[in-house]
């Protein structure tokens, strides 16, 4: 599998954990993650890659040198243990992968 096809699966899989977060808050049950978290910042964030990783393209917002994705300093910054939660592993794992190209 090539890298851009393994980045489109990572982000369609961060999109899906961040519906099954919403749905587990709006259900009342307890998540490390905060809605607005996940409103104002991953599914954004994930979509905008998205959308240029469908037409062959990675998409360096803040240039080549600054690669740290907004969803991974929310994880970083937190003083709840997101990257514990399958939302929060899989955004590590996509940067990691954002981070090789």
């Amino acid at each position: 599998m090539q890298k851009i096809e393994q980045f489109i699966n990572i982000l369609n899989e961060i999109l899906v954990y961040a519906e099954m977060e919403s749905t587990k808050i709006n259900s009342g049950y307890f998540s490390e993650w905060d809605q607005k978290q996940i409103e104002n910042v991953v599914c954004p964030e994930i979509n905008e890659l998205l959308s240029f990783a469908l037409k062959g393209k990675v998409l360096f917002k803040y240039g080549k040198k600054q690669r740290m994705l907004e969803s991974t300093y929310l994880i970083t910054d937190s003083l709840s243990e997101l990257e514990k939660t399958p939302l929060g592993s899989k955004i590590l794992e996509l940067q990691e992968l954002f981070n090789s190209f």
